[in-house]
């Protein structure tokens, strides 16, 4: 750990400073303040330690989190494309199933139309004399 101050002071100034600290507090002061300035800069070292630490943790948490977000989009994506397909699968199943009973009724309904066209070429007054006599029984009843 460098100390930004320290670069800018020249090794005679550093001597001055000793020479002060040394008539400010005296000489049996001095270990005491030492272990007490080595006891503050490990704690402040171990608390930058924990901090960095807590940060790492934190960033992988994230990283983590971020990747299962991911994975879970991935997963939607995939759920629904197959969901899609199973349903244009089974629409395509129901078309081919209807399309043969759809081609029966068609056919059925044409016969029907062709055989009504017939009796009424073959027969064009019969649907009237039926209908007269209908109106003549109704009468004499």
């Amino acid at each position: 750990m460098t100390l930004l101050f320290l670069n800018s002071i020249g090794g005679m100034e550093i001597i001055v400073i000793l020479l002060f600290i040394l008539m400010f507090f005296g000489a049996k002061s001095i270990p005491g303040i030492a272990r007490t300035l080595g006891k503050g800069m490990r704690e402040i070292q171990h608390a930058s330690n924990e901090i960095r630490n807590e940060i790492r943790q934190t960033t992988d948490q994230i990283k983590k989190d971020a990747s299962i977000g991911r994975e879970l989009d991935e997963t939607i994506r995939t759920f629904e494309h197959r969901q899609q397909e199973t349903i244009n699968k089974i629409n395509t199943e129901i078309n081919n199933a209807v399309k043969p009973i759809e081609q029966g009724v068609n056919s059925t309904v044409r016969d029907i139309e062709d055989s009504a066209k017939t009796d009424q070429t073959n027969n064009p007054s019969s649907l009237k004399e039926k209908e007269d006599l209908s109106d003549k029984n109704k009468e004499n009843q």
